[in-house]
């Protein structure tokens, strides 16, 4: 990808290197140069209208457009406006407590929950906000009532955009939602809130190894469909965070019940190596997560010498060696 990115923040410019990856990194970036921490981030598209990037499908999809468009240049901009002066933000009409077809257990604004009950925030152990991934959530937790596992904090609900409703959920589910809360009081017209059917993918056991050798290592995790609905070809991956990259073959079909292997191939020299990957449908969908974390013991160096006791010189050894994944006898072949 060769892109020329520039950065636009009030009367700054500043150019990046190489295309952040990811959107956490962007976010990251922006907000240690600029000193931010709450921010919008927009682009141009192909028509000149401003769209948000708010999750890494949107800055894949600006990468996408900026390269079909031929110029190779891509403005991000960065600014302190709120989500409410987004010029793509529609309004939308208001609906009547009596319209919104909630369950009895979830009356519009009832039980709001009032933080002199209970001098101590409400602390979200399990959940992560996919705006800023703070984990613990800590504070009131706004659910997305389309997308799969979505998250947003407080502050990330204030700040940033999203095209779907948010449930605010002010104590944890098991008081039958009495004290859940619409985000909004200005709502699009909505059919139902009842959850789309998904499918989801529980890791019988993360990986975790030692003293393995430098070099390739096949990663495999079992996992099982635990969802309602059949899990698709074409399921994706992408990296959270980890100090490795990984290539990852092709993930199965899974029926609901069904079990399955996700495999995934990395590299390392040694040290201590860790990987964690959400799992996308091909609509871009979070359907679960899978991680390993290991130690590899560093014997490059020990295999490259025994090349060089064959009579090769050891600067050509240790390419080869990483050429063939570390595989001793492959690197031997490829230099005979």
């Amino acid at each position: 990808m060769s892109l020329n990115i520039k950065l636009l923040y009030k009367s700054e410019i500043h150019r990046l290197i190489k295309p952040p990856p990811s959107y956490d990194e962007l976010h990251t970036y922006c907000a240690d140069l600029f000193k931010q921490v709450v921010f919008d981030i927009t682009y141009l598209d192909e028509s000149g209208d401003r769209m948000p990037i708010a999750c890494d499908n949107d800055l894949h999809l600006a990468y996408a457009i900026t390269e079909s468009s031929g110029t190779k240049n891509l403005r991000i901009f960065v600014s302190n406006q709120s989500r409410q002066s987004h010029p793509y933000s529609k309004p939308c009409n208001p609906l009547s407590s009596e319209n919104l077809p909630v369950q009895s257990q979830m009356t519009h604004n009832e039980a709001r929950y009032n933080e002199s009950e209970n001098n101590s925030p409400m602390i979200w152990p399990d959940h992560t906000c996919d705006g800023c991934n703070i984990n613990p959530i800590i504070g009131p937790r706004f659910k997305c009532t389309v997308c799969y596992n979505f998250d947003y904090c407080e502050n990330c609900e204030r700040a940033k955009y999203h095209e779907h409703l948010f449930l605010k959920l002010t104590k944890p589910q098991d008081a039958k939602y009495k004290s859940i809360i619409l985000a909004s009081n200005n709502l699009c017209e909505i059919n139902n809130l009842g959850y789309a059917k998904m499918p989801k993918i529980e890791v019988k056991e993360h990986i975790r190894f030692r003293d393995k050798s430098s070099g390739e290592i096949l990663l495999v995790w079992n996992v099982r469909n635990v969802g309602d609905v059949f899990m698709p070809q074409g399921c994706m991956s992408e990296l959270i965070r980890g100090n490795v990259s990984g290539i990852f073959y092709p993930i199965p079909a899974l029926k609901p019940g069904e079990d399955g292997k996700i495999m995934a191939k990395i590299y390392s020299e040694g040290g201590r190596i860790f990987g964690k990957w959400q799992i996308l449908t091909p609509e871009g969908m979070k359907i679960g997560k899978v991680r390993f974390k290991g130690l590899v013991k560093d014997d490059m160096r020990e295999k490259a010498l025994m090349i060089v006791e064959m009579g090769f010189d050891y600067y050509h050894a240790e390419e080869a060696l990483k050429k063939n994944g570390g595989n001793l006898q492959k690197a031997v072949l490829s230099l005979s």
